[in-house]
């Protein structure tokens, strides 16, 4: 992350507020995007995410290495940039689903109690070895000093 991001929200409204054309360009752009992806216009999409692709486009442009692109290559991290975002929503509606699942809650629950315990046991148990030996089944017994006489 560049070092002028967080700087870059305070003055961005008063960047765009006096060249109108350039956010007008960008949403255009970022409309062209959309549909390419969606095949449906911008407009149709959330309020405020529609919102917060806008702002995200027009602080990419500020980007001295995105000033440098073409129209087709801009659209293109548009692109890029759309369906980050909606992949980082999917995940988030997915979290929030396994958030609100009891089932899910409960098995997790127990599964990381069980590894607990049995992280906490591992060190109350003491080290066993087995050793094998080779046997032949044979019972060897000395001669006594009865069976000598």
């Amino acid at each position: 992350m560049q070092e002028f991001s967080v700087a870059f929200g305070r003055v961005s409204r008063a960047t765009f507020s006096a060249n109108p054309e350039l956010k007008t360009h960008i949403t255009d752009l970022v409309g062209r995007a959309y549909f390419n992806l969606h095949n449906t216009q911008f407009t149709h999409a959330e309020n405020g995410w529609a919102n917060a692709i806008v702002a995200a486009a027009l602080q990419l442009c500020m980007d001295s290495r995105v000033q440098k692109l073409s129209t087709r290559e801009l659209i293109h991290l548009f692109e890029n940039m759309i369906r980050i975002s909606e992949e980082h929503l999917r995940e988030a509606k997915r979290h929030a689903a396994m958030a609100s699942n009891v089932f899910y809650l409960k098995e997790t629950a127990l599964d990381a109690a069980m590894l607990e315990h049995d992280e906490i046991s591992a060190f109350h148990h003491a080290a066993t070895t087995v050793m094998g030996l080779a046997h032949t089944g044979r019972v060897r017994t000395r001669p006594s000093n009865d069976s000598a006489a």
